[in-house]
C-alpha cells in the first residue's frame, strides 16, 4: 500500500471514528420523543454508535458491541447486572460448541481428507471440478461454520489452480474461487450448525416472544424445522450460483491431468484415517442427532457443550490448541450485540420505531417480506451479517406482531437474506479471502454478485410464498 493510499485510509478511519460519538452526543442533547422513555432514547443514542461504527469499523467489531453493552449500563438504561446477564445466553454457548467442532475438523485434517477425496475423483474436466468445488463449500457448511469451510478449501483450490499453471486473470481461477466463495455463502442457510448468526437470530427471537408472554419453548425454531425452511432454497438456489458462473468465466479447455496427479498425491500423503478423524465423526454425528431429537427439551447451548466436551475427554483436542482455532472476537461480537438487540426490546425502542416513527400499520405482510427481505440482502453487503440480524431483527419483530407474522418465520426471513452476500469482500469471509487471493477483484464480482442476490432473493420470495405452506410454515 503507497503512502497516499495509506493516509487516505487513516483520514477516513479517524471520521468515522468522530462521526459516531458525535451522532451519539447528539441524539442524548435532543429532547426525548413523546411516547419514548428516557431510557429508551439512550439505548437508540447508543445503537446509533454502534451501527455507525459497524458499517464503517474505525475499531473492531467486537469492541463496538462491547462499547456499546457498557455504554447501556453506564447510561443507566437497564441495571448493570441485567444487561451483563443478556451476555450469558444458550445462544453464545452454541456458538462455542459449533466452533469447537469446527476446529476439531481442521486441526485433525478430517475435512482436508473429505475434500482432498472428492476433488480428487471430480477433477475431470472445469465443469464437473467447478461443480465439485461448489457442492463441497455448500455441502461442509451443513456441519461447521461458512468461514471455517472457506478456510479449509481456500487453500486446496489455491493449490489445484497452481498445479494446473492458472495466472492471475485466468477464467477457469475466478470461477474456480468464487465457486468455493458462493458455495460457502449458500451453505451458510443450510443448518444451524452453519452460521452464527442464525443463533443469533434464534436467540433475539426468543427474547420477543418471551416478552410477549408466550412459552419459549413451545413455540421454539429447531433444528428439523430450520432445515425444513432451508433446503429449498438452497437447492434451488445450487444451479443458478452453478451457471452464473459459467456463463461469467466459460470453460477454456484446461488440462485437469496436473490436478488430478496433485490431489491424489495429497491424498497419499495423509495416509490411512487416523483413530482422531474417527473419533471426531463419532463425536459430530452424535451432537447432530441429539441436537435434532433433544434440541428443543435441552437447549442448543447446552447440547453443544456437553458433547463438545467429549472432544477434550477423548483427547482430540487440547485447550491451548482450541485457543489458536476459535475465533474468540466473533463469540464476543456475538454476545455483544444479542445483548444490545434484546436492550432495545426491553426498553421498548424497538416498538416506538415501528409504532411511531415508520408507517407500516397499512402495510400487508407480503409487502414487508419482499423489503424486508430485501434490505437485510443489501445491507448485508455493506456491513456484516451479524450487524445487520441485530440492527434489523428487533424491528421486525415488532412489525411481525402488528402484522400477524409469525416470528419464527421472520427468523428465516432475517437469516436467509443475510446469507446472500455474492459481491463484496464486507458481508462474508469467504468474499474477504478470495478477494485477498488477487485472482478475484471487485470488478469481477460487483455486477455478478448483485445479480446473484438477486437471484437469490427471487428464490426465496417463491420459496416462502409457495413451498413453505406446503412444507407446513406458513407466515401468520
Amino acid at each position: 500500500m503507497d503512502l497516499s493510499a495509506y493516509e487516505t485510509m487513516e483520514r477516513n478511519r479517524l471520521i468515522a471514528l468522530i462521526a459516531g460519538p458525535a451522532l451519539f452526543l447528539g441524539l442524548l442533547a435532543l429532547p426525548t420523543p413523546v411516547g419514548l422513555s428516557i431510557e429508551a432514547h439512550r439505548a437508540m443514542a447508543v445503537f446509533a454508535l454502534c451501527i455507525v461504527w459497524w458499517f464503517t469499523t474505525p475499531v473492531d467489531l467486537p469492541v463496538t458491541a462491547l462499547l456499546g453493552l457498557a455504554l447501556v449500563s453506564i447510561l443507566g438504561v437497564l441495571p448493570a447486572p441485567e444487561v451483563f446477564s443478556y451476555f450469558g445466553n444458550q445462544a453464545i454457548f452454541f456458538v462455542i460448541g459449533v466452533f469447537l467442532v469446527a476446529a476439531v475438523m481442521m486441526r485433525t485434517g478430517l475435512s482436508a481428507r473429505l475434500a482432498l477425496v472428492l476433488l480428487s475423483r471430480l477433477a475431470i474436466d472445469e465443469d464437473r471440478l467447478a461443480a465439485g468445488i461448489l457442492v463441497l463449500a455448500t455441502g461442509l457448511c451443513s456441519v461447521i461454520v461458512s468461514h471455517a469451510a472457506a478456510a479449509i478449501l481456500l487453500p486446496i483450490v489455491l493449490d489445484v489452480l497452481r498445479a494446473l499453471k492458472q495466472e492471475h486473470g485466468s477464467a477457469f481461477a475466478r470461477r474456480a474461487v468464487l465457486s468455493m466463495a458462493w458455495g460457502t455463502v449458500l451453505g451458510s442457510n443450510l443448518t444451524l450448525l452453519s452460521s452464527a448468526r442464525a443463533s443469533l437470530a434464534l436467540q433475539l427471537r426468543d427474547a420477543h416472544v418471551a416478552s410477549l408472554g408466550v412459552d419459549v419453548s413451545s413455540t421454539a425454531v429447531t433444528f428439523g424445522s430450520f432445515v425444513t425452511a432451508s433446503l429449498p432454497l438452497v437447492v434451488l438456489g445450487f444451479v443458478p450460483v452453478y451457471y452464473v458462473l459459467k456463463w461469467a468465466f466459460p470453460p477454456t479447455n484446461v488440462p485437469m491431468e496436473p490436478a488430478v496427479r496433485m490431489l491424489r498425491a495429497r491424498v497419499r500423503e495423509l495416509g490411512p484415517m487416523q483413530q482422531q478423524e474417527k473419533t471426531t465423526i463419532a463425536i459430530v454425528g452424535i451432537m447432530v442427532v441429539a441436537i435434532v431429537l433433544f434440541g428443543e427439551q435441552y437447549g442448543l447451548g447446552s447440547l453443544a457443550l456437553a458433547i463438545s466436551s467429549l472432544l477434550f475427554f477423548f483427547r482430540v483436542i487440547t485447550w491451548k490448541e482450541v485457543e489458536r482455532w476459535v475465533n474468540w472476537g466473533v463469540i464476543l461480537l456475538y454476545g455483544g450485540t444479542i445483548a444490545l438487540g434484546k436492550v432495545l426490546g426491553v426498553t421498548g425502542a424497538a416498538e416506538w420505531i415501528v409504532t411511531d416513527l415508520l408507517p407500516l400499520q397499512n402495510v400487508s405482510p407480503w409487502a414487508f417480506v419482499a423489503v424486508y427481505t430485501w434490505g437485510a440482502m443489501i445491507l448485508t453487503e455493506l456491513i456484516s451479517n451479524s450487524g445487520v440480524v441485530v440492527l434489523l431483527l428487533p424491528i421486525g419483530l415488532q412489525v411481525a406482531t402488528q402484522l400477524g407474522i409469525d416470528p419464527s418465520v421472520l427468523v428465516f426471513l432475517t437469516v436467509f437474506p443475510t446469507g446472500m452476500s455474492c459481491a463484496m469482500p464486507t458481508g462474508t469471509p469467504a468474499m474477504a479471502m478470495v478477494m485477498g487471493t488477487g485472482f478475484v477483484h471487485p470488478r469481477d464480482t460487483v455486477v455478478r454478485g448483485v445479480l446473484m442476490d438477486h437471484i437469490l432473493w427471487l428464490i426465496l420470495l417463491g420459496v416462502a410464498f409457495f413451498l413453505w405452506p406446503l412444507l407446513g410454515i406458513s407466515l401468520g
